[in-house]
């Protein structure tokens, strides 16, 4: 039997490249089961992923490949925190940009630059990198930008068998409350429960994500894959 197409799109929270030899991380498992394409980056925002993501449709499209048959699911990182600017040099740079703005060294990990060698590899935009986080920080636009992103999922859901739209860093709740409720479809759900980023005690594991949690996360995917049931955060165990 053909194995169901699944793409995956995010940050490092779904990314399956950024630590390797883990074999119980939950995009490894789901390569198992299903045809996965895994397009998720550790480190990139929102805009980045959206751009792989319509480049990929534009492919299908312009070569007249069937996008019907494919699942997505998209875990949704920052927006204006994770920056795609046109001078980017590596897509994982764009969540250490921040770091570039304070005015302290901060220990980034094993897998990130630190930011004095961030500071030498965009010694040109330097000022301009203060600059935007300084207005973003003091001017919090994100969330209707965050909002816009998703509807843009929910829009073009319609192409694929179905999307799953994961926040991993914005609470959903709290659009619901304050921009109205984005309700769900036969071809488009969005999480319930908190943000991903609520269950991050683990910085340095694979994803963030405890052995156990990644055991959650795989099941609720299979879960929303076979059967269309909900992906609730909720039921993730919080580490202390």
């Amino acid at each position: 039997m053909e194995k169901k197409k699944v793409w995956i799109f995010g940050d490092s929270y779904a990314s399956p490249s950024w630590i390797t030899n883990v074999p119980h991380i939950w995009p490894l498992r789901l390569e198992k089961k299903y045809d996965v394409k895994n397009f998720a980056k550790g480190g990139t925002g929102i805009e980045w992923s959206i751009n792989t993501f319509f480049s990929e449709i534009k492919h299908y499209q312009t070569h007249n490949l069937d996008l019907s048959n494919i699942t997505v699911i998209f875990y949704v990182s920052e927006y204006l925190g994770r920056p795609n600017f046109h001078f980017i040099k590596n897509c994982h740079d764009q969540s250490n940009l921040k770091f570039i703005a304070n005015k302290r060294l901060i220990n980034l990990g094993a897998l990130s630059p630190s930011t004095e060698d961030l500071k030498k590899t965009y010694d040109e935009y330097l000022n301009f990198i203060k600059d935007y986080f300084l207005y973003i920080y003091k001017h919090d636009e994100s969330n209707p930008l965050f909002f816009s992103q998703i509807l843009l999922l929910k829009h073009v859901s319609g192409l694929f068998n179905k999307l799953l739209c994961v926040p991993v860093f914005s609470d959903i709740d709290a659009f619901n409350e304050f921009y109205g409720r984005i309700e769900n479809t036969d071809k488009f759900m969005i999480s319930k429960g908190n943000v991903m980023v609520n269950t991050n005690s683990l910085p340095d594991a694979p994803n963030h994500l405890s052995e156990i949690n990644h055991d959650i996360v795989y099941n609720m995917t299979v879960d929303w894959i076979e059967n269309n049931a909900v992906f609730d955060t909720r039921k993730l165990i919080k580490v202390s």
